[in-house]
């Protein structure tokens, strides 16, 4: 009986390039190592899913990986490196396209494009703020919203906490705070 040793690939000091096409239903996902393309596929967009497929196929490798700032927010970035994949997200008018790659708009190109600009180092990610950063912008642009000219026709508009009232004085905006927000009730006068 003959014994077959499998001489395991070890990775270990090399950098792989990641990029990736992010969507709601699925991931365009481009790797390339040593200058070569090792693999355009497409995979649900789990980034455990995507860990898992890099110890596997690359343990010891030094992950970097790139997508574009979209509608998925900032989640997909912090569980990556949070799992250990330096990731940075792109504004997706940064990325160099050619006239072919506007024609032939497709994901794998995609992600092909910014996994070879994760390798040239020609990508600059932007800036992504803190959990809770993020959070208070968030709640700025809401009230913001809800306080801008489209609210001018109502007479306030609940915010599920303390109350902000608009109210027009003049042509000028005036925005109550919460102590002034007391019901008035009629007085009755004596007869």
């Amino acid at each position: 009986m003959q014994t077959q040793v499998m001489k395991k690939i070890d990775f270990t000091g090399k950098d792989l390039f990641v990029g990736l096409d992010v969507h709601k239903k699925s991931w365009s996902v481009t790797i390339v190592v040593d200058g070569m393309e090792h693999r355009t596929f497409t995979q649900p967009p789990d980034p455990e899913a995507l860990q898992k497929y890099l110890l596997r196929s690359f343990p010891g490798g030094n992950y970097q990986s790139a997508y574009e700032a979209g509608y998925c927010g900032y989640g997909i970035h912090r569980r990556l490196n949070d799992l250990g994949i330096k990731n940075i997200v792109i504004n997706a008018a940064d990325i160099p396209t050619t006239q072919k790659d506007k024609l032939h708009k497709r994901d794998p190109v995609d992600s092909r494009k910014l996994a070879r600009g994760l390798e040239k180092n020609s990508l600059r990610g932007i800036h992504v703020f803190e959990r809770d950063h993020e959070e208070l912008r968030s709640l700025n642009r809401t009230c913001l919203l809800y306080t801008s000219d489209a609210a001018d026709d109502l007479p306030c508009v609940d915010l599920g906490g303390p109350r902000l009232i608009k109210k027009k004085k003049n042509q000028h905006t005036t925005l109550l705070p919460p102590s002034l927000l007391t019901p008035i009730h009629p007085t009755t006068q004596p007869h």
